[in-house]
């Protein structure tokens, strides 16, 4: 059986919020680097990425060191929580929900495959390949945080061209009601002008023909 040494790391400098990992595997002297990142995640859940992208990376049956400076990982099966969590259901010593259970249950099922031993190691100290995990979750992290202000910068300028446009929209629609009330008011107008008309042309027929009756009574 082959042996791999695996070092991991994660990091959400916003915690939560983007976030990145990042892992190296050796075997042979051949060293490996992936990395990768979230937009809305936990420095935990980055942690645990950085361990089971890893895994995934082997492609046969290996014995596994993994170099972790998460305790969070490490004491899970080092101090074996992850035993005690599902015998109780995944609930925590506090009758909690355990968090993460996504990942914890994916990371079990890489694992079912090797011969894995966790080991806990000082992070931002002497160690080279967990050093460059830790830049390349960093340098993930940064990637995803400035991909989302991109974005971030791509929807308010499609928010101001939005309102930009109801504006327009609103101008034009005022513009508009202006026209169609001074016509209202041009109309109303030349009704009103031909109802006084008609109105004095009634009234002077009115007075012809009773003077024409009274005139014609006279004879």
């Amino acid at each position: 059986m082959k042996t791999v040494d695996i070092y991991t790391d994660g990091s959400c400098k916003c915690n939560p919020g983007p976030g990145g990992w990042g892992a190296v595997l050796c075997y042979g002297g051949v060293e490996k680097e992936i990395c990768g990142g979230a937009p809305d995640t936990t420095n935990n859940r980055m942690e645990l990425f950085g361990v089971i992208m890893a895994l995934k990376q082997l492609k046969e049956p290996c014995e596994v060191e993994i170099y972790t400076d998460s305790a969070y990982v490490a004491n899970a099966f080092n101090q074996n929580w992850i035993t005690q969590w599902q015998l109780a259901g995944w609930k925590t010593a506090s009758k909690s929900e355990v968090k993460n259970q996504d990942l914890w249950k994916s990371l079990l099922l890489e694992m079912q495959k090797h011969k894995i031993t966790f080991f806990k190691v000082k992070g931002h100290a002497d160690n080279e390949f967990n050093n460059r995990c830790d830049e390349l979750a960093r340098e993930q992290d940064a990637k995803v945080d400035a991909k989302l202000a991109e974005v971030d910068a791509k929807l308010d300028d499609v928010d101001a061209r939005v309102t930009a446009l109801e504006q327009s929209i609103d101008a034009k629609f005022a513009e508009f009601e202006a026209k169609i009330n001074k016509s209202i008011e041009e109309l109303t107008k030349i009704v009103t002008e031909q109802i006084e008309i008609t109105q004095h042309l009634y009234q002077t027929f009115e007075a012809d023909m009773k003077a024409y009756v009274d005139e014609e009574l006279q004879k």
